[in-house]
């Protein structure tokens, strides 16, 4: 289970970037978007958002490279 994932020195990314699986206190939609395992609200989707050119297939690289490592 991942609720953090902070990249920094990969490709495009220099300095830290950390995207979090976990929930907000909001309960708006709680039912279809969060799981509660132990003491954790963790997000069932996440969205990365941004302008082009501004490092988000990186991040999904980055993903796939942690993916990598873990085999």
């Amino acid at each position: 289970m991942i609720l953090d994932f902070t990249i920094s020195n990969f490709r495009s990314i220099k300095e830290a970037q950390t995207i979090s699986f976990e929930a907000t206190n909001d309960s708006h939609l709680e039912d279809y978007y969060i799981i509660h395992k132990d003491k954790y609200r963790i997000l069932k989707i996440a969205t990365i958002l941004g302008a082009n050119a501004s490092g988000k297939t990186n991040i999904i690289r980055a993903f796939g490279r942690l993916y990598d490592l873990m085999l």
